[in-house]
């Protein structure tokens, strides 16, 4: 992320992962196979009063990432079912 400024850009992904990121952040989605991202976290790190404190380190993410993977497995399922 250093390199890249903070951002997570379209570029940083394949059109699928474009199409499952914009999915998952994508709060107002009313036909949603499982949560949002921002719910995800939340779930994650519930005792937090705000989501800016979580550090932005490996630990974070190694506690995030089997959430995200299942959320991919579900939202490539849904795609795959209705495509």
């Amino acid at each position: 992320m250093h390199n890249c400024d903070g951002k997570f850009l379209d570029e940083d992904l394949n059109e699928e992962g474009n199409l499952f990121a914009k999915s998952y952040y994508d709060t107002s989605e009313a036909e949603k196979p499982s949560g949002s991202y921002l719910e995800d976290y939340e779930r994650t790190f519930p005792n937090t009063a705000s989501l800016y404190e979580i550090p932005d380190n490996w630990e974070t993410f190694d506690r995030l990432a089997p959430m995200i993977d299942q959320r991919f497995v579900q939202w490539r399922a849904k795609v795959t079912s209705s495509g």
